[in-house]
């Protein structure tokens, strides 16, 4: 059993700070993917020193450029996956060397594509990407002439870091609850809970419903393929509001055990929702259990990306606008109506051309390696969550990107803790 003493006697010296807003944004346009760091705490984003290019076709380890980026997840390590339509792959970024950018040798490399999958996988229309607690990746596929409706589950299981191999790409949710065919339903993106994951769908032709489904493992058989294992969360209107189509969706952090939805409705508004399971009963389908708690029906608005922070504020890719907005729960009301709860993080510069062109999906990077919570500062929250992973032996917890957890991880830990970052 792992010595935690050395972790305990160091609590009271940890210092407390002010990390900044870190983020990686998806730009089709340039097919790029770009760093924004508020580096001098300013809660905006200026360019050109704040914006880094993160990852692009220039990188100097070789790594196949991309074309036409749809999704991109990040786990606890800061290993970033993206799945990307055009070439039908998923591709892995890690900043090996903390200059924000995954563009060195050694920090990026495709891990599974339709082409040469051993596992007759096809990776057509990557809608959704997702990291387990454990650290393993899923991925959801809204159908096209590249495949059906699917969540795919990867496990490197030759050791070789990627998912090629014959058996690592398998099925977790399928025919056996989408249906089987490719008009269903529109598998948009996912995200993990516990052991649950979320699917936004963004079809209402039955006998899908527009909104969010649950998936769970009930028999213990490693997927969620059988029948009763896909649920339909929410929204309705007897909820609250009515579910209709769109793409992202993300836990809402602030308020544990709730989700957010962007959603579009009639006369271009966008609606951002937050669904909440109030009575337990496994659902956001009850009275009171659907909010509209932000939109707006401004021309040349295009909503695509979502996130939230543990701290309260919302992040919403603008494509159109080429911006991100932020809204902030300044009066505590649950809503984001109030005129001071908007405010721009950051807006691509028009001359002499746009840095950033289209602005899609967003993920919080975490920029002070010892905020587990990511709550802007360094305590004894951040310490114990560490230690649930270092006792666990996650892969939260290899610091030193050695594919194992050990001694050197945790006082690696314990260096940044001190630190204060």
């Amino acid at each position: 059993m792992k010595n935690l003493t050395a972790a305990i006697v160091l609590i009271a010296s940890a210092s407390v700070v002010h990390a900044q807003v870190r983020v990686i944004i998806a730009d089709r346009a340039r097919n790029s993917l770009w760093t924004l760091r508020d580096l001098d705490h300013s809660t905006v984003i200026n360019e050109p020193g704040e914006v880094i290019r993160f990852f692009d076709g220039s990188n100097a380890a070789g790594t196949q450029g991309l074309n036409n980026p749809t999704s991109m997840a990040i786990r606890c390590d800061g290993l970033v996956a993206m799945g990307d339509q055009g070439n039908q792959t998923i591709t892995f970024f890690h900043d090996l060397n903390g200059d924000d950018d995954a563009q060195d040798v050694g920090e990026s490399k495709v891990v599974a594509s339709t082409t040469g999958n051993l596992s007759s996988a096809r990776l057509g229309f990557p809608s959704g990407v997702a990291f387990d607690s454990a650290g393993v990746l899923y991925m959801a596929n809204a159908s096209n002439a590249s495949g059906d409706d699917v969540i795919y589950k990867f496990r490197d299981l030759d050791g070789n870091g990627d998912f090629q191999g014959a058996g690592e790409i398998t099925i977790f949710a399928g025919a056996g609850v989408f249906g089987g065919t490719s008009t269903n339903y529109s598998p948009q993106e996912i995200f993990w809970s516990g052991d649950t994951l979320f699917l936004h769908n963004s079809n209402g032709s039955a006998p899908s419903q527009f909104g969010v489904y649950a998936f769970r493992d009930l028999n213990g058989d490693g997927d969620a393929n059988d029948p009763g294992e896909m649920t339909f969360f929410g929204p309705t209107a007897a909820a609250g509001i009515a579910g209709l189509a769109g793409l992202p969706i993300s836990p809402d952090l602030a308020h544990p055990g709730s989700i957010y939805i962007l959603q579009l409705a009639t006369g271009g508004v966008d609606q951002l929702v937050r669904l909440t399971d109030l009575n337990g009963d496994g659902d956001a389908l009850d009275p009171g259990e659907a909010v509209l708690v932000w939109s707006t029906a401004e021309a040349g608005f295009t909503s695509v990306g979502l996130m939230s922070r543990i701290t309260g504020e919302v992040y919403i890719t603008d494509n159109s606008g080429k911006r991100v907005i932020e809204l902030k729960d300044n009066n505590g009301d649950g809503l984001f109506d109030n005129t001071t709860e908007r405010r721009t993080f950051y807006v691509s510069a028009t001359t002499p051309t746009p840095i950033v062109g289209d602005i899609r999906q967003i993920v919080n990077w975490r920029a002070c390696p010892s905020d587990r919570n990511d709550d802007g500062g360094v305590g004894i929250e951040d310490l114990l969550i560490f230690l649930e992973d270092y006792n666990n032996g996650t892969v939260c917890a290899d610091l030193t990107g050695d594919g194992g957890v050990g001694i050197e991880d945790l006082l690696e830990y314990l260096v940044r803790y001190n630190a204060g970052c």
